[in-house]
């Protein structure tokens, strides 16, 4: 009777096995669809806890994918012709294989049937079914709004938006306005509250958390694949060639990287390509402006902001044989000299009226202390700053980089006022008036106006009129083929070494199907 009994046990236990459908779920929750089941009237969402699912014989799950459902692999039947002699085929002529099915669909219904999950009539393989990645694009503004216009972006420069293209309800990300180079770049934070009982854990961001695109204009997909520059490998080669020259500059270690550093955006904005990066010096970006975005991040848990990000002025360098004088820092690229951005600056517009508006500067050079006291060009006011409390205290060495917050009022009254958009100076005034907040620092009456003067020569950007000659050739390209991009500029004069490099590098640069640095992307940065 025993026997009997422990016999109809393992039977009924193997039958259980045999009658569980295991469905997998990718480890990338990005990447992981909706699944739902029907209990009693009403739909349970399955919570993203395990990497797979068990389902019981019979049971009927509902999936769905904003970006569609990938190639999901299933399993047939097929004959196998067997040649006489082959008798290990003919004892089954019949064997499984996997093909592939193009779903193309956001919602799919799958059916355990015995061991197997079945989608409409085809059993599935034990393939991981998953989402289509978000496919992001540039899209070019063709009637740019009033606030573009008259504020942050200059009308003589062009406005993108940074969307996707393969969701039902497309997403901005950020918007950026871009001539030859980057200019600025306005983005939103998203508030992630937490739950009481876990305050320190943070609220996962979503596609769908992000602003919903308003209209769809013409993509622009040169720039999503355009070499923009020479990558970080080609960089330090030419920095050892400038360190012959001024052996001040072994002390500047700068990379190419994004100028979006922050969590939770950077994954996103790592995905376009070149278009997004900037010239860091990376002790600034690794200490001082990685301890401000930390405490960014935690603050904007539960509070929103407009955030405008952008750079200006040119990083000025000691001449080693007279270090009272200096000379801009240029570096090769391509065929032309780029310039390294002297200031990063941040515009945080709070958009829920908690907090006042803030500006965040960041000095992008190791040489501060010699052009101390012009570094900071208006009263600093990071100490004052609530959420800033626990990072501000190193913004003042030179060696980690020097950051300092200004009132907006402080900015508009500055010799630097001009060099920044609109919309940080007059939506700032706006809305601090609107929602009559203020910051406790004294008001600033007279702000010293500094001039930049490099080796007795004073002007504004280096190579002005070639940047200006090629932002006018782009201008014209995008009104006559939004699709085409045509610049033309002249060689800019170098040194004989930066010549021969320069000659070297640039016949590269232009052969897009070499294995060279200058297909390199981020660079990893």
């Amino acid at each position: 009777m025993i026997k009997l009994f422990t016999l109809w046990i393992t039977c009924y236990l193997v039958r259980n096995v045999w009658s569980d459908c295991f469905l997998r779920i990718p480890e990338n929750k990005e990447n992981a669809p909706l699944w739902q089941k029907k209990v009693g009237d009403l739909g349970f969402k399955i919570p993203y806890i395990s990497h797979r699912l068990r389902l019981q014989d019979g049971e009927v799950i509902n999936g769905y994918c904003a970006t569609k459902f990938r190639d999901i692999g299933y399993n047939v039947k097929v004959a196998v012709y067997c040649t006489h002699y082959d008798r290990e085929c003919q004892r089954s002529r019949i064997r499984t294989e996997t093909k592939y099915l193009s779903i193309n669909e956001r919602n799919v219904t799958l059916v355990c049937d015995g061991s197997s999950l079945k989608y409409n009539s085809n059993l599935l393989g034990e393939d991981t079914m998953s989402c289509n990645d978000v496919k992001w694009s540039i899209i070019m503004e063709l009637n740019r709004d009033e606030e573009s216009k008259k504020s942050w972006c200059k009308e003589d420069y062009q406005t993108f938006d940074l969307s996707t293209n393969n969701l039902d309800q497309n997403r901005i990300l950020a918007k950026i306005c871009f001539d030859v180079s980057l200019r600025s770049i306005k983005y939103k934070t998203i508030e992630r509250k937490t739950k009481i009982w876990n305050e320190k854990k943070f609220s996962p961001v979503a596609v769908n958390d992000l602003p919903e695109a308003a209209k769809v204009s013409s993509e622009v997909k040169f720039l999503n694949t355009t070499i923009l520059h020479i990558g970080n490998e080609a960089l330090q080669r030419n920095f050892k060639v400038l360190h012959q020259k001024n052996y001040w500059l072994h002390l500047a270690n700068y990379a190419y990287g994004s100028i979006i550093q922050n969590d939770p955006f950077i994954n996103y904005f790592n995905q376009y390509n070149q278009l997004l990066d900037i010239l860091w010096w990376q002790n600034l970006r690794l200490t001082n402006w990685r301890r401000f975005l930390d405490a960014l991040q935690q603050h904007t848990a539960n509070n929103s902001y407009d955030v405008y990000m952008g750079t200006f002025d040119v990083v000025q360098i000691p001449l080693w044989s007279n270090p009272k004088e200096s000379e801009y820092l240029e570096v090769q690229n391509g065929i032309a000299n780029t310039t390294v951005p002297q200031y990063i600056w941040m515009y945080l517009g709070s958009t829920n009226g908690k907090n006042p508006d803030l500006y965040v500067f960041a000095y992008n050079s190791p040489y501060a202390s010699f052009f101390e006291p012009k570094v900071k060009f208006c009263s600093d006011v990071c100490s004052k700053i609530n959420w800033l409390e626990s990072a501000h205290f190193s913004f003042g060495y030179a060696n980690c980089g020097i950051i300092f917050c200004c009132t907006p009022d402080a900015v508009k009254q500055s010799a630097y006022a001009t060099k920044l958009p609109n919309i940080s100076i007059s939506r700032a005034m706006d809305t601090q008036a609107d929602k009559n907040i203020a910051i406790p620092v004294e008001a600033i009456k007279n702000e010293v106006k500094s001039e930049e003067v490099v080796a007795g020569n004073k002007q504004d950007f280096p190579n002005k009129d070639m940047l200006h000659n090629a932002q006018h050739v782009m201008t014209n390209a995008f009104e006559q083929k939004p699709n085409e991009f045509i610049m033309k500029a002249e060689r800019p004069k170098m040194t004989e070494e930066l010549r021969k490099l320069n000659t070297l590098e640039s016949l590269v640069y232009s052969n897009r199907d070499s294995d060279t640095d200058f297909t390199e992307g981020n660079s990893g940065y």
